[in-house]
């Protein structure tokens, strides 16, 4: 199910997180199993999401770009991550 939500990069996994963890302390099984498994599905999707952006990146945008509301979507971030790549960034990758 992680993997599932990590695959979407704008779902927040925090609080699939959150809810493993408590499945996990209510059902009465270890926290380790839903750690190891919690792990495995974020590493997993981060070399999928990798792969598609480092094998496919260009070429699906390029299609995506073809759509008005998507190709301005990209303009604007584009310019954004010309002008301030770090804190954009940080906040993609770090709020919900």
């Amino acid at each position: 199910m992680l993997f599932v939500v990590s695959l979407v990069p704008l779902l927040p996994t925090e609080v699939t997180l959150l809810g493993m963890g408590v499945a996990a302390a209510q059902g009465g099984t270890s926290l380790a199993p839903v750690i190891a498994v919690a792990s495995a599905g974020c590493l997993a999707s981060d070399q999928v999401l990798y792969a598609l952006g480092r094998f496919g990146g260009r070429a699906a945008l390029d299609r995506l770009g073809k759509r008005k509301k998507i190709a301005a979507g990209l303009g604007w971030l584009d310019g954004r991550l010309q002008r301030h790549p770090r804190p954009v960034l940080v906040v993609a990758r770090w709020l919900p």
